[in-house]
């Protein structure tokens, strides 16, 4: 500020604070019974942040929370600073434990005539391929359904039979042997 000959200066500081901002990270997929770490983030000064609801949740006062829901859920990561408060969801699927029975029977009395992976219906196109013990492919599926024991119409003879299970690029390959007898 200036008078003439007479001038003024005077120094002001200004302090701009960085807003709040949540990101809840990514929508996770797992199975019954598995952990997920929550890819939590918090940015801004002075803030404090919270996961809602805690339910399964190992330490809702933490960014990257364990979560070990029972059944699909969505958190929602707060967080709060002076300037303002920000919110991001995360959507956590729960698909159901994979059970592979072991052995069935198509024999055609009704009662275990057909190999069926039930909780694999609740995936989108999954993909089964059983193979007999030449390596050649009997069977494949991409909609959960359950084999009868046949190759193009055809009774397979009694025997063990090789799997491989694709669930969908989240989840590891499933392989193993079923017993097919009549």
């Amino acid at each position: 500020v200036s008078n003439g000959a007479c001038s003024q200066t005077q120094e002001v500081t200004i302090t701009v604070l960085k807003n709040a901002n949540a990101s809840a990270g990514d929508d996770k997929k797992l199975l019954v019974g598995q952990s997920v770490v929550l890819n939590g983030a918090a940015i801004g000064d002075d803030i404090t942040y919270s996961w809602l609801p805690t339910d399964y949740l190992d330490d809702p006062t933490k960014v990257n929370p364990v979560a070990t829901p029972p059944t699909d859920i969505t958190y929602t990561l707060t967080v709060i600073s002076d300037c303002n408060t920000s919110t991001d969801d995360v959507f956590v699927k729960v698909y159901p434990k994979i059970e592979i029975p072991n052995t069935f029977t198509p024999n055609g009395d009704g009662i275990n005539d057909t190999w069926n992976i039930p909780s694999i219906s609740a995936f989108e196109k999954p993909k089964l391929q059983v193979i007999n013990r030449n390596g050649q492919l009997v069977y494949e599926t991409r909609n959960a359904e359950p084999w009868d024991g046949k190759s193009d119409g055809k009774n397979l003879p009694v025997g063990v039979y090789y799997y491989n299970l694709y669930l969908n690029e989240d989840f590891k390959l499933y392989s193993g042997w079923v017993m097919l007898t009549r």
